[in-house]
């Protein structure tokens, strides 16, 4: 956002980046289906994907609609700020001679009566709270992928714990068997976390640019999670074969027991 020619704008200029937007962004999207490849002859030929742009006229409608909405909302943003550069927007002397007449006029709008008001501090305050607002939301968005990621490790941890559980008796293998039923309808909540992680270090690293402190908020690692994460899971999902192992076993030794005795 600068302010530029007596008023505020964006540099790029709004409607630039609108026809950028368009061009760049929502063609490339639509058209998407007119250049797709498929995996027979028949599908190889050009065109044959166009039925699904032409079958979601609405869909196109609120992908057009949204992008309007978008430019609608970057517009308010500069309204927010006009007050704050209204002397700009004004040829200032021509204004100052039409409406100053009297000594007073002008002393009016240097001291307030026998005081003399400078802004200069208030003008570095605002700048500083500008500042560690910004570094306030993204030090915020930096330790909520930190939460999400333990909350990740914290359950893999109660997995891992329940796969070294070694059961002796039946109650014991029937409260595993729940335990991992649990953690498996699990899985689909925690894949939405480690989504969001993701979304936020994308954010994370297109905000700390330029900051001058990348380290301080850089993106969560996950990848040694995201190496876990697929082997757990995977054990997860078997852990039904375990425990009927372990049932197996469990009976084997309950007849041994028996026939000793």
């Amino acid at each position: 956002m600068v302010f530029r020619q007596h008023k505020l704008q964006y540099d790029p200029p709004l409607e630039e980046l609108r026809t950028k937007h368009y061009k760049d962004n929502l063609n490339t999207f639509l058209g998407l289906p007119l250049r797709m490849k498929g995996v027979s002859d028949l599908s190889e030929r050009p065109g044959f994907f166009r039925p699904i742009m032409d079958s979601n006229p609405a869909g196109i409608a609120c992908v057009y609609a949204a992008a309007e909405a978008l430019f609608n909302q970057l517009a308010e943003e500069l309204k927010k700020y006009q007050d704050w550069v209204v002397l700009g927007t004004a040829e200032l002397d021509e204004f100052v001679d039409e409406a100053l007449s009297e000594v007073a006029d002008w002393e009016l709008n240097f001291k307030v009566d026998c005081y003399t008001v400078s802004l200069l501090h208030v003008k570095a305050c605002v700048d500083e709270q500008m500042k560690r607002l910004q570094e306030a939301l993204i030090a915020s968005l930096r330790r909520k992928a930190v939460a999400e990621k333990e909350q990740i490790e914290e359950f893999m941890r109660g997995g891992k714990e329940l796969f070294n559980r070694q059961a002796s008796t039946v109650e014991e293998i029937g409260k595993a068997g729940l335990e991992a039923r649990g953690m498996v309808d699990g899985l689909a909540e925690l894949a939405q976390v480690k989504r969001r992680i993701e979304e936020k270090n994308k954010l994370l690293r297109a905000m700390a640019a330029g900051t001058g402190r990348e380290a301080a908020f850089a993106a969560v690692d996950l990848t040694e999670a995201n190496a876990a994460w697929e082997a757990f899971s995977t054990q997860l999902q078997q852990f039904d074969a375990n425990l009927e192992e372990q049932k197996t076993q469990l009976a084997t030794a309950i007849e041994k027991q028996v026939d000793e005795y």
